[in-house]
């Protein structure tokens, strides 16, 4: 896997519907790929973290009944995943920054998995949920 640069990655995405990047996981991968892909990513995380990662999910599973957190932008769910990362994770001593006050690639890649893992999550559960993607306002495929 390449690294990932998360400063290029959050100017790629400003302002598209987060809802979208959701979408777009649906109609790339298949459930069970979705559930892999977020299992295989919590692989990803130092040990230290992840024990914490089911409930830190089940937590985030609150923002999806939020209409209002469908409207952000892919952007504005990041800094949102990221500052409840900062508040329910054992992170701290995790993330470092340079002079510039830009994070370390490290700390990059550990925040981009994170919200990778959130993203997943949201895209496996409203991949057999029609109810769920009718209610964030995805489809699935051609009819849903």
């Amino acid at each position: 896997m390449d690294k990932i640069n998360l400063y290029e990655f959050l100017d790629g995405v400003r302002g598209r519907p987060y809802k979208a990047l959701v979408e777009h996981h649906i109609k790339k991968q298949k459930t069970k790929e979705l559930l892999h892909g977020c299992l295989g990513t919590i692989g990803l995380l130092p040990p230290k973290l992840q024990p914490f990662m089911e409930e830190f999910i089940d937590h985030m599973n609150t923002y999806a009944y939020n209409k209002a957190f469908w409207d952000l932008s892919c952007d504005a769910a990041f800094q949102l995943i990221e500052e409840e990362a900062r508040n329910k994770l054992p992170i701290d001593d995790l993330i470092a920054v340079d002079q510039h006050n830009r994070l370390s690639e490290s700390s990059q890649e550990l925040l981009f998995n994170i919200f990778q893992i959130v993203t997943l999550s949201y895209a496996y559960s409203a991949s057999d949920q029609p109810q769920m993607r009718r209610f964030i306002g995805i489809k699935k495929g051609f009819f849903g």
